[in-house]
């Protein structure tokens, strides 16, 4: 059933668009209307001998019935809602709006229809008057009169899919309807499976994960307090146009609508986050502060989510596959601090919609990554198959390559336009920067020394992955091949030493502490040359004197100076930095970033997450 539901969708739109033609039809005879005044007007022309009048007013006519219709298709738009209106008063005049749209529906219809039988009939004039022939008059007539019913079809078709998609929560599938054939309800029960729990049972949550089978932390691969098995996600938060970390990101700031998550998540699910109850104690003060934020919600009908260990895994996944259109997004509120109440002045919950991860970055290595790393971080990808790499239907493991030398995958992905002129070409060049903006970030990064040596492809072609949502059984277990033949590979080359390759967990250490000290001595030089004129004065200042965030007491400020300027016995980053920067000056190979790898990642400083 799981593999089978994917067709849902494809149902859903068919649905749609079968609708929106069946709405046409109610007014199928307001399509008939410019043969109707154009078989009279020619009637009335043939017949008559002075019946030149009529055209003018016929024309006339037609002109108000076109100015008509645009003014009725203009006023069915959705009015704009001011930006700082309430959560419920909003969700009130959305739902004005919900309630008038068969009126509405009927009225965009008939506008759409009067505004092309008044086209229709402009130009059976026009034709008539200056070509002086009814027959071609009449053909134009006809023409429009079909496109009327095209056209017609075609508004009642969009405006029916968007009503549809918007009240789904933008999508097309939520994801749960309480039955083992629905996306969540499957998910929910496949990661307990997994987990060795029961399918049925509360859902698994990050904090299970972290504290491995015996409940107990510090039972990771070194068991030095690291997470059993620490595991993250992806989402991107739209309404704040950023990415989102899974699940330490959301902290104690965001809340949700049980009637939302209701379509999201099975009962189970729902249930266990209504009455989870945080172990964790917290101070009075932050108690206070929380308690404060729960009332705002709860005014609302909002209830906070969990924190991060508390988090149910189900749910992360789900806000991170929410591929847009085809997954509703995934509704949560938080404080907009920069508006407030209009009656009372206080704050209040507003909408927070959160989309596919992949809308910011498909692939982000670098989530569990360090300068010098004390265990691998791997990589899978999937690409199309290239153009010196065919197929093998056979052997799935051929289907699957990694570097085995530090200079191979070092060469750039191309993604070319497709052969095409005019608005194809167009079409195709949009597409490219659409896939620049989104990808840029992960491009890079995977061609660089420290990170290519552990990522491993896995190829496909057109009709298998991706939007292919129904494979049959034969596709699905020759990519399942692949997936292992990627892990088999991962762990060989991590795992043992072979002849004739490079690539090693020893190898990727060492390019790792190349690249580490080629990268701190560039930084060292800046910092000996910016520090004694622009910090050197500022960090020996009493804490008293500095402008914001002082030091906490003598051996902090005592600590930082050490850092920066070191003491009689050991040298600081300044001072090492000069002497670095002299050493190179005087024999250019002595520099750490002489024969390191290539092309050296940058060190750079991001925003994280709060």
């Amino acid at each position: 059933a799981a593999i089978a539901k994917p067709a849902k969708p494809a149902t859903v739109l068919l649905n749609i668009v079968r609708n929106a033609f069946a709405a046409k039809g109610r007014f199928a005879w307001l399509a008939l209307l410019p043969i109707v005044v154009g078989a009279v007007l020619l009637w009335v022309m043939h017949w008559g001998t002075r019946w030149d009048w009529l055209r003018g007013l016929g024309f006339f006519i037609a002109a108000l019935g076109l100015i008509g219709g645009a003014l009725g298709l203009r006023k069915a738009r959705q009015p704009k809602i001011a930006r700082c209106v309430t959560v419920a008063e909003r969700q009130r005049l959305d739902e004005e709006w919900k309630q008038g749209g068969a009126t509405r529906l009927r009225k965009v219809l008939l506008s759409a229809t009067v505004a092309a039988a008044s086209v229709a009939l402009i130009v059976f004039t026009l034709v008539d008057a200056f070509l002086e022939s009814r027959v071609i008059g009449s053909a134009f007539a006809f023409f429009v009169a079909g496109i009327v019913g095209i056209v017609g079809a075609g508004i009642a078709a969009l405006l029916a899919a968007g009503h549809s998609l918007s009240g789904n929560l933008f999508g097309i599938v939520s994801g749960s309807n309480d039955e083992e054939s629905s996306l969540s309800d499957w998910l929910t029960g496949l990661i307990n499976e997994l987990a060795g729990l029961d399918p049925q049972a509360a859902p698994l949550t990050f904090g299970q994960l972290r504290r491995g089978p015996d409940g107990s932390p510090g039972h990771g691969p070194s068991e030095s307090g690291e997470p059993f098995v620490n595991l993250e996600m992806q989402t991107t938060c739209v309404t704040l146009g950023v990415p989102f970390r899974m699940p330490d990101a959301f902290g104690e700031l965001y809340f949700y609508d049980p009637e939302d998550f209701a379509k999201y998540f099975p009962k189970r699910v729902v249930d266990f986050l209504k009455t989870y109850v945080d172990p964790t104690p917290r101070t009075p003060s932050n108690q206070a502060d929380y308690d404060k934020v729960v009332a705002i919600g709860a005014r609302q009908g909002l209830r906070p989510l969990p924190p991060s260990d508390g988090l149910p895994i189900i749910v992360a996944t789900r806000m991170s596959l929410s591929f847009p259109v085809l997954l509703s997004a995934v509704r949560l509120y938080a404080i907009d601090y920069t508006c407030a109440d209009a009656v009372d002045g206080s704050y209040v919950m507003d909408e927070c919609w959160f989309s596919d991860g992949g809308v910011t970055s498909n692939f982000p290595i670098t989530y569990f990554d360090s300068m010098l790393p004390s265990r691998p971080t791997f990589g899978i990808t999937l690409r199309g198959f290239p153009p010196s790499q065919p197929q093998s239907g056979d052997d799935q493991s051929e289907n699957v390559w990694m570097p085995r030398k530090n200079d191979q995958g070092i060469m750039d992905w191309w993604t070319k336009l497709a052969p095409a002129v005019g608005l194809g070409s167009l079409v195709g060049f949009f597409g490219l920067l659409l896939n620049t903006m989104q990808n840029w970030v992960d491009n890079q990064q995977s061609h660089v020394s420290g990170f290519r040596d552990r990522i491993v492809t896995i190829y496909h072609n057109k009709e298998e992955g991706g939007m292919n949502l129904n494979m049959p059984e034969e596709t699905l277990v020759k990519l399942s091949e692949r997936g292992r033949a990627a892990g088999d590979l991962l762990t060989r080359y991590y795992t043992t030493e072979e002849p004739g390759r490079t690539v090693s967990w020893e190898n990727h250490r060492w390019i790792r502490a190349r690249n580490t000290l080629a990268q701190l001595e560039g930084e060292f030089a800046k910092m000996a040359a910016v520090y004694p004129e622009h910090y050197e004065a500022l960090v020996n200042r009493d804490k008293d004197q500095l402008p914001s965030y002082k030091w906490n007491n003598e051996t902090q400020r005592s600590t930082a100076i050490q850092m920066f300027e070191g003491t009689a016995d050991v040298k600081g980053m300044v001072p090492l930095g000069r002497e670095l920067e002299e050493q190179v000056e005087a024999k250019e190979t002595d520099s750490l970033r002489n024969g390191s790898p290539t092309p050296m990642p940058s060190l750079v400083s991001r925003p994280g997450q709060s």
